[in-house]
Parts: structure tokens; sequence; C-alpha cells
């Protein structure tokens, strides 16, 4: 993914750096918690869309960051 999630979120919704980067580590906080209760990666492909309407692609940008 050539945009990152805080990227996309202060262009398109002209979030400051600091709201958006806060939003991003909340979901992957989020996504870390399914994962560690038992959840399969495929369980949590949706995520980014549930978080910030953005399609499944974004979801490994948001376990690698």
């Amino acid at each position: 993914m050539i945009e990152s999630i805080v990227t996309v979120l202060m262009i398109r919704d002209k979030m400051s750096e600091e709201e958006a980067q806060k939003q991003v580590r909340e979901c992957r906080a989020e996504l870390m918690q399914r994962l560690g209760s038992g959840e399969d990666i495929d369980d949590c492909y949706n995520i980014c869309e549930e978080w910030f309407g953005l399609k499944p692609d974004y979801l490994w940008g948001l376990v690698n960051c």
C-alpha cells in the first residue's frame, strides 16, 4: 500500500496527524486483542473497513505499523 492509513485519514478526513495516529493505534490495539484472543487474521480481514471505510488491502499496513 503506497499511502499509509494515517496519510489517508489526514487527507480524506482532514484529521490532524495526531488524531489519525491515535485512531490507527486504537484500531491496531483492537486487532492485536482480537488476534490474541484466538481470532484468525482472516476473521479480522475487514477491520480497516469497519474503522476507516478502507479496503482490506490496508490490513497489512496496520499489522506492520
